[in-house]
């Protein structure tokens, strides 16, 4: 009830005035936060996004969520928040339309959360953290990083629910890499394609510094 809470309370600003992002279809948010068959052709965009084609990879993830004719698929609507949030390219970021997409998923948490006390079957989806690392990367671009350390925080609260322990493990390792950018007023900037792309290197650099604020991120782009 806490996720409900805190997701109506962040979006429903946004969902009153962007009514066209309420997915018409209620029967598809079921199975929402699993990573759908779309998912494989998008880790072919890993590596030129890694490349620096930051402008390529988003014409594709956008013509990719205009054409579903039901509702954007969970992983392109993720993957659009997350790079218009945190692309090294300033050209390419978009602080309001990330978080826009943001909020998009967190809507769809909602439609799936009230889906799951109806069926009597109150059981978070391990994925359930994920738009909250996008919504916390959105609320950094835009300069607010009181919220995006609350969102980043319970992201990696939301973590725990999981329940092979080296994932889990390995997920809070870069949520708490990204939480301390955030402490220290410092936006997320990477060519990793998506969250999970974060290396172990990148995130013990920013884990294991005094000052992350005296850090190279140029030479952090190349980890």
């Amino acid at each position: 009830m806490i996720v409900l809470a805190m997701v109506t309370m962040v979006c429903l600003p946004f969902f009153i005035i962007n009514n066209d992002l309420l997915p018409t279809n209620d029967g598809a948010v079921e199975g929402r936060f699993s990573i759908t068959e779309k998912s494989g052709s998008h880790r072919t965009l890993a590596a030129p996004y890694k490349a620096g084609d930051y402008s390529g990879v988003v014409q594709l993830l956008l013509k990719e969520y205009e054409e579903d004719t039901l509702e954007p698929s969970f992983p392109s609507t993720l993957l659009l928040s997350w790079i218009l949030s945190t692309c090294p390219n300033d050209n390419i970021r978009d602080g309001k339309a990330a978080m826009l997409y943001a909020c998009e998923l967190h809507q769809r948490e909602i439609l799936l959360l009230l889906l799951q006390i109806k069926n009597g079957d109150f059981t978070s989806p391990e994925g359930v953290y994920l738009p909250w690392v996008v919504s916390a990367s959105s609320h950094a671009e835009l300069g607010n990083y009181e919220m995006a350390v609350v969102h980043q925080e319970f992201a990696l609260r939301l973590t725990g629910q999981i329940r092979i322990v080296p994932l889990k493990e390995s997920i809070q390792k870069r949520l708490r890499a990204i939480l301390k950018l955030y402490q220290n007023e410092i936006p997320l900037r990477t060519n990793a394609f998506h969250f999970g792309n974060l290396s172990d290197d990148w995130c013990d650099k920013i884990l294991n510094a005094d000052d992350v604020k005296e850090l190279d991120f140029e030479q952090l782009l190349l980890l």
